[in-house]
């Protein structure tokens, strides 16, 4: 019986190829030995409605070299908060008034906050979602607001044909 071959890893595209990029860091860093790594950038995406984007990268290293097997990015300074009921968005200003939030906006249907940062940097966002997700007495959920792109992969493609195909019968 013979064993299954290895696929090569391609890389996955760059949706963020060519715009700015302000600040990056590698975990672990260059200089230590390794096979897979982070790099977590924040870009300047000019024409997006927030253009502050913390893009964060999965990387391998193969017999091609190195392959970029996930990308993710969320919105770089500001995240979504729903309050316990009977709780305040002034409560929580204050309670994180270390991390200097503001009330973007309020979404009273689904009452949800975004909550904005001034100078945000790779760690606002991650950091004030760890620190509010402790805060279980005063806060139900909250999370980044990620940023989300449609694929072009072929396999994308064909994926939705057949769902196409599907929904006319």
């Amino acid at each position: 019986m013979a064993l299954p071959q290895e696929v090569p890893l391609t890389s996955i595209p760059d949706r963020y190829e060519g715009m700015t990029v302000i600040d990056l860091r590698e975990e672990p860093p260059p200089n230590q030995p390794r096979s897979r790594w982070t790099v977590i950038k924040l870009i300047n995406d000019a024409n997006a409605k927030y253009p502050l984007v913390r893009v964060e990268e999965r990387w391998t290293l193969n017999a091609q070299g190195p392959v970029r097997t996930r990308q993710s990015a969320m919105v770089a300074d500001h995240l979504l908060v729903k309050l316990r009921p009977q709780q305040r968005i002034d409560v929580l200003l204050e309670r994180f008034d270390h991390l200097h939030p503001a009330v973007r906006k309020h979404l009273p249907s689904a009452n949800v906050w975004v909550i904005s940062f001034e100078d945000a940097d790779l760690d606002t966002v991650p950091r004030a979602v760890q620190e509010m997700r402790r805060a279980g007495d005063l806060v139900a959920v909250v999370e980044p607001d990620f940023v989300s792109a449609s694929s072009n992969t072929l396999a994308e493609k064909q994926k939705m044909a057949a769902r196409e195909v599907v929904s006319e019968r």
